[in-house]
């Protein structure tokens, strides 16, 4: 299989930059529709690399982009194939974000826009199924380890103007913040896992950059914003000095101590956190640590990556490798030190061996933010500061001026 490493060419804040910058448009918009790409400053031209070290592999774009297609397809065909099912996994880690940036890179509309019959179509219907056969038919009262493609369920709300998105993510936000057990969730449960811990996070996240009604615990605070520094602090307690991550939930099973994926998978989050919705320096410490201990764990097996559990021993989970990639470049953007970059595209390298012709795998393997390797090494700042993603089109500072008016504060909550 093809090795797509430095090839990729999106950046994995867009759905960041998307649901928080967006949320306030997607409110004027009063349910009826939610904003096309057009009205985001989310252009092709700012999110491929022309800067640095990148700029020789300019000629394998179009490699690239073909390889994907092709197997987005074989995922899509599969699922359809097998009836279309909602409850296959395949839309598990997201069927929805990779699609999407491939759209805008290729400068094609999304959201009502898109074409009936496109890669991005693909998505849309299979996140709308999940969401209708799998999360509606139990009241959206999910467990965390079934919600990882909230952020798609998000996307669905914001681009194709879905009310019924929205209504299920307040769904989940009052199901695992007031009913499921608190130790599934804060990594100190024996049925603990850190996905949960994560999945967690971007309901708490959602709440606060939508600014939802707060539904969760009065233990976890009265915001939904002193609600994720509650659980930050009881997970911080959890995780080890050495950034080690014990998931109960495997090691109750014999499964072994850690699933490293989903170690990256919690990094990551609280990156997110810290990122966009407000700055958390015991998120971000932790987040270090954790990618610290992956690190030193794939020093120590000399493997291409790492492998699914600590169990499996030195083998190479490639079609999970990469979920390490973000979180690594925005540690080495942060620190300056060339050891995060360096894992970062040892997992790149080992995601090009991935199978990706099954869709769940597809998703793990392109819906990761891994995508955002080749802009973010190119110099594109993480959080979108860089002068070229902090200009916004003018639709889109007005629909923030209609939705904000007068209440400065409120608009940048979400910006």
């Amino acid at each position: 299989m093809m090795n797509w490493s430095l090839k990729v060419l999106r950046t994995t804040f867009i759905v960041s930059v998307l649901a928080i910058g967006t949320s306030l448009c997607a409110a004027a918009e009063s349910g009826s529709r939610g904003p096309v790409a057009s009205e985001l400053n989310l252009t092709p031209a700012h999110l491929m690399a022309t800067t640095g070290p990148l700029v020789a592999l300019q000629s394998m774009f179009a490699l690239y982009e073909s390889w994907y297609a092709q197997a987005e397809q074989a995922a899509y065909r599969k699922w359809v194939a097998g009836g279309r099912n909602a409850t296959d996994g395949s839309s598990h880690y997201g069927a929805l974000c990779s699609r999407y940036q491939l759209r805008l890179r290729k400068g094609l509309p999304a959201g009502l826009m898109a074409a009936t019959h496109s890669v991005y179509s693909h998505g849309v219907e299979m996140t709308r199924s999940v969401l209708r056969a799998r999360f509606e038919s139990n009241n959206c009262a999910m467990a965390p380890h079934e919600a990882t493609n909230l952020a798609e369920i998000e996307m669905l709300y914001l681009l194709e103007g879905d009310p019924h998105a929205l209504e299920c993510i307040k769904g989940m936000a009052r199901y695992q913040g007031a009913q499921y057990p608190e130790d599934h969730l804060d990594l100190s449960g024996p049925s603990s896992d850190p996905r949960s811990a994560a999945i967690l996070l971007q309901t708490l996240s959602v709440g606060a950059r939508y600014n939802h009604s707060y539904i969760a615990r009065e233990s976890w605070g009265s915001t939904w914003r002193e609600a994720a520094a509650t659980m930050v602090h009881r997970m911080s307690r959890q995780v080890q000095h050495n950034g080690k991550v014990v998931s109960l939930a495997h090691k109750n099973s014999g499964q072994g101590d850690e699933a490293f994926f989903m170690s990256a998978m919690l990094a990551a989050e609280l990156l997110h956190w810290h990122g966009f919705v407000e700055s958390q320096p015991i998120g971000f410490r932790l987040a270090q640590r954790i990618l610290d201990r992956l690190m030193d764990e794939h020093g120590k097996r000399g493997t291409a990556c790492l492998p699914y559990t600590s169990k499996d021993a030195r083998t190479c989970a490639s079609d999970l490798a990469g979920f390490h990639v973000w979180p690594a470049l925005v540690l080495w953007q942060e620190t300056g030190d060339a050891k995060y970059r360096d894992f970062a595209l040892k997992n790149m390298d080992a995601a090009g061996s991935a199978f990706v012709g099954g869709a769940k795998q597809f998703n793990q393997t392109y819906s990761t933010g891994a995508q955002s390797a080749e802009a973010l090494l190119s110099g594109q700042r993480w959080r979108g500061r860089s002068e070229s993603m902090t200009r916004r089109s003018t639709s889109y500072r007005a629909c923030v001026r209609r939705s904000c008016g007068q209440n400065r504060s409120r608009c940048e909550d979400h910006r």
